[in-house]
């Protein structure tokens, strides 16, 4: 099976250009990029910049797995219109930088609530359904298929619902993220992956220690990822294993040592 390595593990420590660099080095076979701050911003790479960017990935042998925007500021379920306005366009953006580097897959956050007086769950969640419908019109175009991810804190997070979005919107374009870290926190990565087997488009490998966003190293969180890799076989995957991890405190070794781990797994 093919992995990958997600640029978020190098952002703000080094320049893209390394990190692919350094990701190639340690022979993954393709990439996710961060799109975003502080180099690899949609708004600011221009027709030659995304040209140059794509020669750089291929001359170092990799594909372009996946791209998502950075979405700490984000959000497709925003109350405020112009807000939530915001947040589809610069998505497009970042859709259209993943058709010019010839990627394949695009993860996407359904969008989120605020903590205090915030609207009722269903019309959040109705707002996150308009939103995403826009995202996937121009996926459909551009021929990008667009991977929904459940992550906490979302107003989309269970499998069920997960489902039923993608099946409201019934794009060919619009597919799911199987992510061993969140469906940790969220249900488990067993089940969670059978339940939505005939719809995932891209699987996210990262540890999860029981905090709902850590995104560790293989092996050093509480993720069983024999049972989660046979559910994966059964269902019937076969596409890339991407590793989104988080691990500022030694990149290096993280990059290394997850690429053995995760390999010992599936081949």
């Amino acid at each position: 099976m093919d992995v990958g390595l997600s640029t978020l593990l190098y952002i703000w420590k080094t320049s893209l250009k390394d990190a692919i660099s350094r990701i190639a080095s340690f022979g993954y076979d393709g990439i996710e990029i961060r799109a975003g701050e502080p180099d690899a911003s949609a708004k600011r790479l221009k027709s030659k910049d995304r040209r140059a960017l794509k020669k750089i990935i291929e001359s170092n042998g990799l594909k372009v797995y996946s791209l998502t925007p950075d979405w700490g500021d984000l959000n497709l379920a925003s109350s405020n219109p112009a807000m939530r306005e915001e947040s589809v366009r610069q998505v497009k953006e970042a859709i259209e930088l993943e058709a010019d580097l010839g990627g394949e897959y695009f993860t996407i956050l359904p969008g989120r609530r605020y903590m205090i007086s915030a609207p009722p769950l269903e019309t959040c969640r109705e707002w996150s359904l308009d939103s995403l419908t826009e995202c996937v019109n121009l996926a459909e175009k551009l021929d990008v298929t667009l991977c929904l991810e459940g992550a906490p804190g979302q107003v989309i997070v269970k499998e069920e619902d997960l489902l039923q979005t993608v099946k409201e919107i019934d794009s060919r374009n619009l597919q799911l993220t199987a992510d061993t870290s969140h469906a940790y926190i969220v249900s488990d990565p067993p089940t969670y992956f059978r339940k939505i087997g005939n719809y995932i488009g891209i699987v996210h490998i990262a540890d999860n220690d029981g905090t709902p966003n850590s995104h560790l190293p293989p092996g050093l969180g509480k993720v069983d990822f024999e049972s989660a890799f046979k559910a994966l076989r059964d269902v019937g995957y076969r596409g890339h294993y991407l590793l989104e991890i988080w691990y500022p405190e030694n990149p290096e070794w993280a990059a290394e040592q997850s690429k053995i781990f995760i390999k010992k797994h599936i081949s």
